[in-house]
């Protein structure tokens, strides 16, 4: 699970590869978005899958709270950045996605199917994945 602050260092890390700028500030809210309001987003290039947008309310003081609708995936992208950035140890093949939680957003990482049978691969962990 990620705190705001993790999110943002994340996004904001994940997104300057691609010369992506943010409002300043400090995270106030994860939501999950309606497809609609995501309808002329420029980041439909990383959208793949049924993933709903996410929206990230940016918050300063003495200043209007911002809005930027991002995709689950670039939002999965930087966290797994992150975690790799931050020799957090995550399995390479395994399927990834994320939940918006209250406060936190959490990157659940396992079978997408909980009924379906495990290959055995002999994939291990490593720092050099």
């Amino acid at each position: 699970m990620f705190n705001y602050d993790e999110v943002l260092q994340a996004i904001l890390a994940f997104g300057a590869k691609y010369n992506m700028s943010f409002p300043e500030g400090k995270i106030a809210k994860v939501t999950d978005a309606n497809p609609k309001e995501y309808a002329f987003n420029p980041l439909k290039k990383f959208r793949e899958g049924d993933a709903l947008p996410i929206i990230i309310s940016f918050f300063q003081d003495g200043a209007d709270h911002k809005y930027v609708t991002l995709t689950a995936e670039f939002v999965l992208g930087a966290l797994v950045e992150f975690c790799l950035d931050h020799k957090i140890m995550l399995p390479k093949t395994a399927h990834k996605e994320i939940e918006v939680i209250e406060f936190h957003v959490a990157l659940e990482v396992g079978d997408k199917d909980a009924h379906t049978t495990k290959s055995k691969t002999g994939t291990g962990l490593s720092f050099d994945e």
